[in-house]
């Protein structure tokens, strides 16, 4: 809750006779995840299944009350405002997204990792036709010092990992966005107006796409360690305000378009030149560069 209240001396520069202001913001998220999981070994392999539904489920109410004219200079309440001069205004929103996915993953003698993952979305923001989206994601692990052939055998390289991995996320729209909506008007006659933003019913969830490879190894008995990735990361149908032309009777729209793509590595150099039973001393050092490049822009246009 707050309260904004202006003096009719204030030099605020708009003061009509002061004014105030009185405003309640209640939001509610309600979260829920139900899953179950199943393991199983065959020998050296070691398997497990997840499979479930979550719902995210978010209310958001703001209570307005607006008032100018103060009878009483020094007197902070609605009351003291002029009758023909309060407004008041509601403002609510809920949307609400619900999932379903699963997870497999397969093990070798612990080191080699399959995972896989699958995921189903519904999100009320999104035009019917487009509500439903699916995402998946895969990686691979693969510890190659565990493997009974190399272990102990690569003289200081006493652990070495080499991962990669693949992943695709969808994104909704915002609330109330795909409509044209009616506001209500407070000029003489009242009554109501379209809103700002047109309608877009082939509006497309936003997709995120990413790519890793890395390596982890550590030499002496963990003294040096080396951590390096390089990862690709795509944002295709991307969901952006976009002006448009007058002549639609709108000022905004939602639209799909514009692709990003980023590209980049990190590396992390870890060293430990003391190690005592009391006394441990660690250093380490980090580089991270990507480049983003800018693929395609919103309609196609040559400039945003």
């Amino acid at each position: 809750a707050s309260n904004r209240f202006f003096h009719p001396q204030s030099n605020l520069g708009f003061t009509p006779g002061g004014w105030l202001e009185n405003y309640t913001d209640v939001g509610r998220i309600l979260n829920t995840t139900l899953f179950t999981t199943l393991k199983k070994s065959f020998g050296k392999v070691g398997s497990s299944l997840t499979v479930g539904t979550a719902v995210d489920d978010r209310r958001n109410e703001v209570n307005t009350i607006y008032g100018e004219k103060l009878y009483l200079p020094d007197y902070n309440s609605l009351n003291n405002t002029d009758l023909t001069t309060q407004r008041t205004r509601v403002t609510l929103t809920r949307t609400r997204l619900v999932g379903a996915f699963a997870k497999a993953e397969l093990s070798l003698n612990e080191w080699l990792f399959v995972n896989l993952t699958g995921r189903n979305d519904w999100s009320s923001t999104l035009p019917t036709a487009n509500r439903s989206y699916f995402y998946p994601s895969a990686g691979v692990t693969f510890n190659f010092t565990d493997m009974p052939a190399l272990k102990g055998r690569l003289g200081p390289l006493n652990f070495g990992k080499i991962r990669a991995s693949f992943a695709q996320v969808g994104n909704p729209a915002p609330a109330y966005k795909i409509r044209a909506r009616l506001v209500s008007q407070t000029s003489t006659g009242g009554g109501f107006l379209y809103d700002f933003f047109g309608d877009n019913p082939a509006l497309k969830p936003e997709t995120v796409e990413s790519y890793e490879v890395g390596t982890e190894l550590a030499f002496f008995n963990d003294r040096i360690t080396l951590d390096f990735a390089w990862f690709s990361k795509t944002i295709s149908d991307q969901i952006v305000t976009q002006r448009l032309s007058y002549g639609t009777g709108f000022i905004f729209g939602l639209l799909n378009g514009g692709e990003l793509n980023t590209k980049g590595l990190e590396i992390q150099l870890g060293l430990t030149p003391v190690r005592l039973p009391n006394l441990r001393w660690n250093i380490s050092a980090n580089l991270t560069k990507y480049d983003t490049k800018v693929v395609s822009l919103p309609a196609n246009v040559s400039e945003y």
